[in-house]
């Protein structure tokens, strides 16, 4: 049920998920939807430019509000397009840390998406 909520209640509930409404989810990622998105914060790879030709998955670019360093796990709290969201990647030397207002690009990865009613 946590990793894959059926509703926006069990979403907000367990309350780590970014939950994107159908409207958000069309300024984000240009994509129509009649359902709302339930999106992990793991979900997310952060990326220091821009993807090249013929990535997968769906990319936006982001400016970063915050970085918190949660033990092992980088926080982002980032804007893409107006709309805020949370974005976890390891804490590692090879991870993306800019600074409050720098950009970054991120690739959600589909299989942490979930769609719920």
């Amino acid at each position: 049920m946590t990793a894959r909520p059926a509703t926006r209640f069990v979403a907000r509930f367990i309350g780590d998920f970014n939950l994107l409404e159908p409207d958000a989810v069309a300024r984000v990622f240009d994509r129509r939807t009649s359902c709302a998105w339930a999106i992990h914060p793991e979900a997310f790879d952060v990326l220091p430019a821009p993807p090249g030709e013929g990535a997968d998955g769906l990319w936006v670019e982001a400016s970063v509000t915050d970085l918190r360093v949660h033990g092992p796990v980088l926080r982002y709290l980032v804007l893409a397009r107006g709309i805020a969201l949370k974005v976890d990647a390891l804490n590692r030397p090879s991870a993306v840390a800019p600074h409050r207002d720098g950009q970054v690009w991120l690739r959600l990865d589909l299989a942490g998406m979930h769609e719920i009613a």
